[in-house]
């Protein structure tokens, strides 16, 4: 999933401990019900922190010593859910459907993540603990639902290792400076881009001053999420050819994200803002509103102006 753009993938979950309890699992239809152990977090239970000389705080709930530790330049493929010492959660990618690749080199940041997902082995499950302040120090604010809290906490599993030779690359392209110029340049082809697209569709868009151009479908019902409002939706992702890249519809659940607080691109916080609950629009989204000179993998190239079906299924 190429839709969330924070720093680091983190499965974090705030005064969290193992305590099992047995649970029935359905295995099937017709199948006899079996007993299955369930990791359940415990509240009132703290964690035992060992902390690494550049300030983070760790925990191992499964550790596989015999396996191999990956090293710098390795890729760490990993799940995460992101919440902080006062409950809220931020972020996960189990709600995304898929583990988010982390490639491991140099940690200079104070309680960097990445070093402590450079002491997993593959199948590992750990905890790590970070000040709150200390992750959001190089933004203006603290996004909302962190407010008030001391800590957060990294809750991570390893599903995977690649190795640096084995990591597919793409070729490495090297860009020119950004001068106010070019960056008109791309908007203005970004612009022409989509007036193509709107003409040959067939289509009327309208269009913020930031460019954003969105085609209301459904306008919904009722009022609009605010900043900060936990949102639900539902979407397909697409080039302006028509190759799909992404889509909450194959995975059957609509995904969760705080509105207005940099967890998404620009052109979805602002483009979701505009639907009322069940509302339905076709989002055209210039790069700079997106990824800009960033390539995401093969199916996303540098300078792509996106276009997401959008449903707001719910917020709260």
């Amino acid at each position: 999933m190429k839709i969330l753009i924070m720093a680091l993938a983190l499965f974090i979950s705030g005064n969290v401990l193992q305590a099992q309890t047995n649970k029935k699992v359905e295995t099937g239809k017709g199948k006899k019900a079996t007993t299955k152990k369930v990791v359940k977090p415990a509240k009132k239970t703290s964690i035992n922190y060992k902390t690494t000389k550049n300030g983070l705080g760790y925990y191992f709930f499964t550790e596989n010593k015999k396996l191999p530790l990956p090293v710098a330049g390795d890729q760490v493929n990993v799940h995460f859910t992101i919440k902080t010492d006062n409950g809220n959660e931020l972020n996960s990618t189990y709600k995304m459907g898929q583990t988010v690749p982390v490639q491991l080199g140099p940690t200079t940041v104070y309680a960097d993540p990445i070093e402590g997902i450079g002491m997993m082995h593959e199948g590992d499950s750990a905890v790590f603990r970070m000040l709150t302040d200390s992750v959001f120090k190089t933004l203006p604010e603290i996004p909302e639902p962190a407010k008030g809290s001391k800590y957060m906490y990294m809750y991570v599993k390893a599903y995977s290792i690649t190795k640096e030779k084995d990591i597919i690359r793409e070729p490495e392209v090297v860009d020119a400076p950004i001068t106010e110029g070019n960056k008109n340049n791309q908007m203005a082809m970004d612009e022409e881009l989509i007036q193509n697209y709107l003409k040959e569709k067939s289509l009327t868009s309208q269009v913020t001053p930031t460019g954003l151009h969105y085609v209301m479908t459904n306008q919904g019902n009722g009022e609009k999420p605010k900043k900060g409002s936990t949102v639900s939706v539902h979407y397909k992702g697409t080039l302006l050819n028509g190759k799909k890249f992404d889509s909450s519809y194959d995975r059957d659940k609509p995904l969760e994200f705080q509105l207005g607080t940099g967890m998404v691109i620009t052109g979805w916080d602002e483009g979701i803002a505009l639907l009322s609950r069940g509302g339905k629009a076709t989002l055209l989204i210039p790069s700079a509103l997106a990824y800009g000179r960033q390539a995401m993998g093969n199916d996303i190239p540098a300078n792509s102006v996106l276009l997401f079906e959008v449903e707001l299924v719910d917020f709260k």
